[in-house]
């Protein structure tokens, strides 16, 4: 009997429970990075700190800021932020082609006297995030290999089990590939190059046959092992190398089996960066940040890897939803049509950790209010049965029943509901 399409999107929520770093951790991480340091005009105070003599951190200076301006700012913000200064400094160089200039710029000054050092400064303190981020999840990726037969047992015993009952498309957003620890087999559109052990190529028309034939696993936002092309290669006899320079794009990524080794051309100099066709900064790199994502999505793998999740939806009607907390609209404008698409065919679960121990009007309410939830909303027909006292625990159903959600959290999920979620989706 051959084996049902499983469509599984992985938010930054699944990794918590197997020891990656959340986004509050990056952002508490990232946010107080001393370098680089920039020289301002003495006597300023910024949200009640006040800044003593006339240096201090980039990056400190504009979080505290930003503090004092958002509710809850977070890494992805201040990425945005850093983009947009870059973009505002670059403009205001009158030889700069207007193709690079953001159109708020003849309207919008930074006094260059008050922060001589800010336009160098701004690439230093956006590659010094970058790093940060691969160091941590280097890391926790490193422990988790370590521990995969002992405290993660249960992350392990999960995806074998969904291995086994189905044939898995796995969408993560997350930068690790955890997943592949436990599934190495997992297909994800690279194909090692001739005379370059562990250094792979993007092949769009391999990744087009894997999205209906093999599982696979999509790096949506970026993996801490893509890279760029190594310039050690460059002018060297690799293979193909006219292939490469008529057909790869400046900005397409190259997988690289040890992290490490692609953290080194994440570093290499001579390298430009994106914009958007409004001028604005959008950096395609190995990690996928920042509130332009969309702009980002243009190069290799990325741009083959938007479209084939829609040819997805075509191919999958059992989606499960780990740890989203459906804050990005690109990827929630592909599950707003899954209920259009899918009708009564579609099986959707969705795994999420409640804050607290109540489990009815509260959950409820807590979609209704929140922006972020109005997509799972949409995924069922109906959710009055959450008021009902008489179903408690961490299921919930939607009124249809072709949506599901789990609010105990991934690992319970595993441990204790997947023989029930075998049932509601029918792979059983």
């Amino acid at each position: 009997m051959q084996k049902q399409n499983l469509l599984v999107l992985l938010g930054a929520g699944s990794g918590i429970e197997i020891g990656m770093p959340s986004t509050s951790e990056i952002t508490e991480k990232t946010s107080q990075l001393e370098n680089p340091v920039i020289e301002i005009t003495p006597g300023y105070e910024i949200n009640g700190l006040e800044i003593n003599g006339d240096k201090m951190s980039l990056i400190k200076y504009l979080w505290n800021h930003m503090k004092g301006y958002y509710k809850n700012p977070d890494f992805e913000r201040l990425i945005h932020t850093l983009e947009s200064l870059n973009s505002l400094m670059r403009s205001s160089d009158s030889r700069t082609h207007d193709n690079y200039k953001i159109s708020l710029g003849p309207f919008i000054s930074i006094p260059a006297k008050t922060f001589p050092t800010l336009s160098s400064s701004i690439r230093f303190s956006l590659d010094e995030i970058y790093r940060t981020i691969f160091s941590m999840i280097y890391e926790k990726c490193s422990n988790l290999s370590q521990n995969l037969n002992n405290d993660f047992i249960w992350y392990k015993d999960f995806w074998n089990k969904i291995n086994s009952i189905s044939t898995p498309k796995i969408v993560t957003i997350n930068y690790d590939e955890c997943i592949r620890k436990v599934l190495p087999d997992l297909d994800n559109g690279y194909e090692e190059i001739d005379n370059l052990h562990g250094l792979f190529r993007f092949n769009p028309k391999s990744f087009i046959e894997y999205l209906q034939k093999k599982p696979l696993v999509i790096n949506l936002h970026g993996s801490i092992h893509l890279g760029y092309f190594p310039n050690k290669y460059r002018g060297k006899k690799v293979a193909k190398p006219k292939e490469f320079i008529m057909e790869n794009l400046w900005d397409d990524l190259y997988y690289f089996e040890k992290p490490d080794e692609a953290l080194k051309t994440w570093e290499q100099g001579g390298r430009s960066h994106h914009t958007n066709q409004a001028g604005e900064d959008a950096r395609i790199g190995p990690i996928i940040t920042g509130l332009h994502k969309t702009d980002k999505l243009v190069a290799l793998p990325y741009s083959f890897y938007y479209s084939g999740i829609y040819n997805l939806l075509f191919e999958c009607d059992k989606i499960i939803i780990i740890g989203y907390s459906f804050s990005d609209i690109h990827i929630n404008s592909w599950l707003s049509r899954i209920t259009q698409m899918k009708g009564n065919k579609r099986k959707i679960m969705y795994i999420t950790k409640s804050n607290g121990s109540d489990y009815l009007y509260p959950r409820y309410k807590l979609m209704e209010i929140n922006d972020n939830f109005q997509t799972i909303i949409t995924l069922g027909y109906g959710w009055d049965n959450l008021n009902d006292p008489t179903k408690q625990g961490p299921f919930a159903f939607s009124d249809d029943n072709c949506c599901a959600i789990w609010f105990d959290g991934f690992k319970s999920f595993a441990e204790l509901g997947f023989e029930q979620v075998l049932k509601f989706l029918k792979l059983d």
